[in-house]
This record gives C-alpha cells, structure tokens and sequence, in this order.
C-alpha cells in the first residue's frame, strides 16, 4: 500500500465502468475533494471488498464546470508552471468519455492511519461534508472574484488538504487501475 487517495470517473453504461483519472500521494487535495463535491455520497468501494462505504461518489456535470470555472479564475494570477498542468488536468476531466460521476477511493488513507472499518465509514461521511464545503467555498470565491492567495488561505485552513500543491497530477493510468 501507498497511502495514496485515488480518482476515478465513472459510467454505469460504459464497459469499464471506471476510468483511471488521478492518485495523491496522502489525504486527498484540493482538486480530488472539489471534483466529488457537488453532491457527495458514500458509497462502497470499488478496491476494498467491503460492506462500509469508505469511498465518495458524485455527479460529474457540475464538478467539470466548477473546475473549469476554479481553472479560468486561476489563469491569470498564477505563473507558467501552472499552465502545463492545469491543461492537463482540463484535458483529463473533461474528456469527452469522461463519465457521469466521479469516484474517490480513501480507504487506503484510512488503512495506513490505523482505523477500523466503522471508523473509516465515519471519516468518508467527514470528508463529504468537507468536499461539499470546500466547494461551496470556492465558488464563492470565483463568484467574487477573489485574488488566487484567498484560495491558499483556504487551503492552509483546510489542514488535510496540501497548500502547497493544488493536485494537477492526472497520469491516466493508476496503482489501482479499475478500468
């Protein structure tokens, strides 16, 4: 185990049901919790053959477009290190086989911190209400227009979320690929 986070787009009416998007490297950043935020659900596992619901599923039409929104809003403040990758993770979220939901695996977070499996159903319902606040938040600020800096002081508020990375890493092909 790595003690990664794992995203994953998801289509019940494609053959795979999943497509590989995105791993972190420990609690999920920034762009893994905004992506399943728009409604956020438990839901169970698509690794851990387990009945809690230690994954996060939630519609993806609205995520995309806050994304693409989040990614506009940050263009012009932020320097040409941030342009590759934000293509990139454009590209890669808004794919036109993209799916209707996306699916965010936790459990080896969880795992490797030492909880239970009744702990870990806790800490999914914890990190929905996080991501569905984190989202509120952030088109807040879009909505305002704020300056980038309001959105690392959001992140440094969030303290599972690294403020030093917004997690523009989308390789395509995952540790645990479902697809």
């Amino acid at each position: 185990m790595a003690n990664r986070s794992y995203l994953y787009s998801f289509d019940e009416a494609r053959t795979p049901t999943h497509k590989d998007l995105s791993e972190w490297r420990s609690f999920p950043p920034l762009t893994h919790l905004l992506l399943v935020g728009a409604a956020p659900v438990p839901c169970r596992s698509d690794i851990w053959g387990v009945e809690e619901k230690i994954a996060i599923r939630s519609p993806a039409a609205p995520a995309r477009e806050l994304f693409e929104k989040m990614i506009a809003w940050l263009r012009p403040q932020l320097g040409e290190s941030f342009e590759r990758d934000a293509d990139r993770a454009l590209e890669r979220v808004c794919e036109a086989d993209a799916g209707t939901h996306f699916h965010l695996e936790l459990g080896e977070i969880f795992e490797l911190s030492g909880y239970e499996l009744a702990q870990m159903e806790d800490e999914t319902r914890y990190y929905c209400d996080r991501a569905r606040r984190l989202t509120t938040e952030v088109e807040n600020a879009i909505e305002k227009n704020l300056p980038a800096d309001a959105l690392i002081e959001l992140l440094w508020e969030l303290d599972e979320v690294s403020a030093e990375s917004l997690g523009f890493y989308f390789p395509g092909v995952l540790y645990f690929h479902l697809g």
